[in-house]
């Protein structure tokens, strides 16, 4: 009768795994990218690169290939074919450039493939004048983060004159571009501007949309000086995220039968050792954010939009290699505590709990995006920080 109850319960778990799957709630990638959007603006006749990073997920070296979709000379590779070892991560560069000499923005994909799947990367190019006279910030509005066929799109826009020359009337032009080249006209028409506007556009969106990646595009001023903006926004199905309230009822239903199943597993003392430890890491990951959400809210504060843009940017970069740093120490972890609980050194485990718990994580490297900042308010903030536990 034991045995039984112990095979019913792992066929559940089974059942679970398989559903969970099904619904892409779990991978079943052999690898994971772990770069979501490129997004690149550079100077008439320039060029610029970015990285985009994969992680090999499985127990033996694979070979990828990159490649762009909807592109021309715009992209190019150095690295078209590489190797990643086994549970090993690598950058690749990737390079951008302007041929046609025009202000415009560019859409397509980068494709990363391995012999059983691939990944979509989508990739926004923006050309635009060497010292433009305006700047326009645009995001989706939090109170309006889903975009569904049928409903609506609010984009909050921010126009800037650089030049700062008092009244002026420009012409404006709204569009929705998709990324197989297919352009949606909003309106067009003059508006005018002193020195900054902030408006919210509202965009009704069709039931005929089809589900998947589509950008806003704004551009102000004619062909002798044009600027250019895009933002980049996914219409989903309607509900709750990308997902339907159908699914999302099955999503509860799988979710209580997975408990079950794994409530087996939970009550064996050594899986307690295991929880705790993830939720240190959890723990230590929101942390990390924490601060990095502090610093982006220092820059900001910075006056020159330019110079704000950079370091928004660089932090992002920052940021993801902060987060790979941080995945890789606690697999390790994981892999260490796994082992002195195979081999019973339960007091071991505990004091490996207690000394991780004890460590920190260095932002030296982040810090380093604040040189213009003062030392007065940088100092502030990290006496701040260091009172909640961190360490620097």
């Amino acid at each position: 009768m034991h045995n039984l109850k112990v095979t019913s319960k792992k066929y559940i778990l089974i059942f679970c795994i398989i559903l969970f799957v099904n619904f892409g709630l779990v991978s079943a990638k052999d690898f994971e990218v772990q770069t979501t959007l490129v997004k690149e603006s550079i100077a008439l006749g320039g060029e610029t690169s970015a990285m985009i990073m994969v992680e090999n997920k499985a127990d033996h070296e694979q070979v990828f290939s990159l490649s762009s979709e909807g592109l021309g000379k715009e992209v190019f590779f150095k690295e078209k074919v590489f190797v990643v070892g086994a549970g090993e991560s690598k950058s690749i560069e990737v390079f951008l450039k302007d041929v046609e000499n025009i202000v415009e923005i560019y859409l397509g994909y980068l494709i990363l493939e391995n012999d059983k799947s691939s990944a979509k990367i989508p990739l926004i190019l923006t050309v635009e004048e060497k010292e433009p006279p305006f700047a326009i910030l645009q995001e989706t509005l939090a109170t309006h983060k889903n975009v569904y066929p049928g409903g609506e799109l609010w984009v909050e826009i921010k126009f800037f004159d650089l030049v700062q020359s008092g009244v002026k009337e420009i012409k404006f032009n709204y569009e929705i571009r998709d990324f197989n080249g297919n352009v949606l006209p909003l309106e067009k028409g003059t508006k005018i501007i002193e020195n900054s506007e902030v408006m919210t556009k509202v965009v009704s969106i069709s039931k005929d949309f089809s589900k998947g990646d589509y950008v806003f595009i704004t551009s102000i001023g004619d062909q002798e000086h044009k600027y250019v903006s895009a933002h980049l926004f996914e219409i989903t199905s309607k509900g709750i995220g990308s997902l339907g309230s159908a699914y999302y009822l099955i999503i509860i239903v799988v979710f209580v039968f997975g408990m079950f199943g794994l409530m087996y597993h939970f009550v064996k003392s050594r899986d307690k050792f295991l929880i705790e430890l993830h939720e240190q890491q959890s723990k230590e990951v929101r942390g990390n954010l924490s601060v990095l959400k502090k610093y982006k809210k220092e820059i900001n504060k910075i006056d020159d939009i330019y110079k704000k843009r950079k370091k928004l940017k660089e932090l992002e970069k920052k940021k993801k290699a902060i987060l790979v740093k941080i995945r890789k120490k606690q697999k390790l972890q994981k892999n260490e505590l796994a082992k002195l609980i195979k081999d019973k050194k339960l007091g071991e485990v505990k004091r490996k709990l207690n000394s991780w718990k004890k460590q920190g994580y260095s932002f030296s490297e982040v810090q380093k995006n604040f040189k213009d900042l003062s030392k007065e308010k940088i100092n502030k903030n990290l006496g701040t920080w260091k009172k909640q536990g961190y360490r620097f």
